[in-house]
């Protein structure tokens, strides 16, 4: 059973994804989300510059993944931030 995800949603601003871009270069990612969403698994997205992997962001990736089923992590380039 996953834990309540307010807290964390709160603290590190995790979102979780109702919809999602697609392009032909996420195409793998797309059918894979899709076979979840089938399956009734709750997707999470996570997003980060994750240049210096440090304590937090592993914390910031632990509490996400207890938010749903399948975590899908997206990083952000410099320029973005």
């Amino acid at each position: 059973m996953k834990k309540d995800c307010n807290i964390a949603e709160k603290r590190y601003n995790i979102r979780m994804s109702s919809s999602f871009y697609t392009s032909s270069t996420m195409h793998p990612l797309v059918e894979r989300v899709l076979e979840a969403r089938s399956q009734g698994k709750k997707i999470v997205l996570a997003t980060g510059v994750f240049d210096l992997l440090h304590e937090e962001h592993k914390a910031y990736l632990c509490a996400a993944k207890e938010c749903g089923d399948v975590l899908i992590v997206a990083i952000e380039s410099d320029v973005r931030v």
